[in-house]
């Protein structure tokens, strides 16, 4: 029974840190145009990046600015699906439409494929075609990973898979 609430008291505040930054998400960005809730993702996305690559994998607890890092980037690729599937399989006419908008979602693929592929570990790229297949199907993740500047989407060895 210890070992039960010991994780469950380890993997509570990553909820709870997740939970504040939609919150925060939410409230800060409701009423803005679609290039300030692109850019504000982008911000988000580099926070996490920053915080998960600056942590000491040698420690046997994770410190509260990582488990930060790990609740922003799992929020913020949970928000990176959804524009993926809007501008890429919906063909969601904010964003071809809007130059801003298009130049801001490439800069948070950018930001997104830094977090996915440079990162200490493969989770985050894993997280994100968990969320993608989660909510609109394998589909959708076999041609997004058809793009080729979305290529890094897909892990390596899912390319001969996918093809």
């Amino acid at each position: 029974m210890y070992f039960l609430d010991y994780n469950i008291l380890n993997i509570f505040p990553l909820f709870y840190f997740q939970d504040v930054l939609i919150s925060r998400f939410q409230a800060k960005v409701a009423d803005s145009k679609l290039t300030l809730k692109l850019k504000h993702a982008r911000k988000i996305c580099d926070e996490a990046f920053k915080a998960i690559a600056d942590g000491d994998s040698r420690l046997s607890e994770i410190s509260a600015k990582s488990l930060e890092g790990v609740a922003k980037g799992r929020y913020v690729l949970t928000v990176i699906a959804d524009y993926l599937y809007r501008c890429f399989i919906e063909g969601d006419s904010s964003f071809s439409g809007d130059l801003d908008a298009r130049r801001e979602m490439m800069l948070l693929l950018k930001s997104a494929k830094q977090l996915c592929t440079e990162g200490p570990s493969t989770t985050p790229q894993l997280y994100l075609v968990k969320q993608l297949v989660r909510r609109y199907g394998f589909d959708c993740v076999r041609t997004l990973g058809g793009y080729q500047e979305l290529e890094w989407i897909l892990p390596p060895e899912a390319h001969q898979q996918v093809r």
